[in-house]
């Protein structure tokens, strides 16, 4: 999945580092989760801790834990697209 591929529908939350975004596939029409983060400030040691939690994500897969799809990486910017929990966060559940 790339950025060009998918439509933003709603801003859907906001981080220290980043935001999320509810998105829809082009193709599928399905809805997944882009988060944004920003590399511009980041020290280059903050910037492999990213691409670290990436690669872990990666490896995840548990029915539990957002499935990871794919990341896209620029100069400014990581893109990473994350299945979409439509019930809400755990945070807002319990």
């Amino acid at each position: 999945m790339m950025r060009k591929d998918v439509k933003v529908l709603d801003k859907i939350g906001k981080g220290a580092n980043g935001v999320c975004y509810l998105i829809e596939s082009l193709s599928s029409k399905k809805m997944f989760v882009m988060k944004v983060i920003s590399l511009k400030k980041m020290s280059s040691k903050e910037k492999q801790y990213v691409l670290d939690e990436i690669k872990i994500m990666q490896k995840l897969n548990h029915p539990h834990i957002i499935n990871f799809i794919s990341y896209e990486l620029t100069s400014d910017n990581v893109y990473i697209f994350m299945e979409y929990a439509k019930n809400g966060s755990l945070h807002e559940v319990i």
